[in-house]
């Protein structure tokens, strides 16, 4: 017998129409934007979208780098203190520069990191399309100098990131400026360490060279050789002299054998075009043993000595 009510089959089937008609449209594609949206998100928990589980999750930096940087375009006394995550970030999208503040109180010079921030434009719709999933490491350059730093009276640094402050005594001289943790027994939990870099021993040590500053190197000569005499002879013959005529107190920052450092104050070759990158200085002899069936003979072996300016941690 027919009735005026709907089947029951049919409730189901109209409710279901009635979402589909009411549910927001989600677009395609995003417009560009940033994230966080929250300003105030810490630099050490920031939300990130990775594209590969499709899924909010939240970057961790667990320790932020320091190191203590040249650059050739900078002028004399001025030098870069670099700040850096530890960790590379990836995701489909353009991290920016790590965001600081600087302000000098008393004779502390106070840096807060921010965050960084993640460029979202025209993102991927879907997790399985291609997106350019590059490694990318946040950072930052703090450009000081060291007139400005003894005119300040400046003795400590305190690095913030919510809810954590890190604290360096900073040391700087005419010839040179480190950076020693207050408290280095303790330093193994600190969120602001010394970045390692292969060959240098410490990145939070930057010399002011004198101007004509050089590294000469021995790539082909071996550990055991005693080559720094003949160094020394050939460089003299090139009107160079040692650096520590000049800086007494100066330490190699190369860990690596054979490297020396030397001035050239007539600028025989300080102004040659592509120095940086390196240039043949001359030769030295050193002996080398060839084995042979009856008996070994010594003989003396052509080495070269190259020639560059320093980097930018050396």
């Amino acid at each position: 017998m027919m009735t005026g009510s709907l089947p029951r089959t049919t409730l189901p089937i109209l409710l279901l129409l009635l979402l589909l008609l009411t549910a927001p449209v989600r677009e395609s594609h995003a417009q560009s934007s940033y994230a966080p949206a929250d300003p105030a998100a810490p630099f050490s928990r920031i939300p990130v979208f990775d594209m590969s589980s499709n899924h909010i999750g939240v970057s961790i930096v667990k320790n932020i780098g320091l190191s203590l940087q040249r650059k050739p375009e900078f002028e004399p006394g001025y030098f870069a203190l670099n700040v850096a995550a530890s960790m590379p970030v990836h995701g489909c999208y353009q991290i920016s520069d790590i965001e600081y503040t600087t302000e000098f109180k008393d004779i502390f010079l106070d840096i807060e990191i921010v965050r960084f921030r993640a460029l979202i434009e025209d993102p991927p719709s879907a997790p399985q399309y291609e997106c350019d999933q590059r490694a990318q490491l946040p950072g930052a350059e703090i450009v000081l100098n060291k007139d400005m730093l003894k005119e300040k009276g400046t003795k400590h640094i305190r690095f913030h990131t919510d809810p954590f402050i890190d604290y360096y005594d900073i040391d700087v001289t005419d010839e040179r400026v480190r950076l020693i943790p207050t408290d280095a027994e303790n330093q193994g939990v600190w969120r602001f360490v010394p970045k390692q870099i292969y060959k240098i021993n410490n990145t939070l040590t930057h010399w002011f060279y004198p101007e004509g500053t050089l590294i000469l190197s021995v790539p082909d000569a071996e550990k055991k050789h005693d080559i720094e005499g003949r160094i020394m002879a050939l460089a003299e013959s090139k009107g160079l002299v040692t650096l520590q005529s000049i800086y007494t107190d100066f330490k190699s920052p190369i860990v690596l054998p054979h490297h020396y450092y030397y001035v050239d104050k007539e600028k025989h070759f300080t102004d040659a075009p592509d120095i940086a990158q390196g240039a043949l200085l001359g030769s030295i002899f050193v002996e080398k043993t060839v084995f042979g069936l009856d008996a070994d003979e010594q003989v003396l072996d052509e080495i070269r000595v190259l020639v560059r300016t320093p980097g930018t941690y050396e």
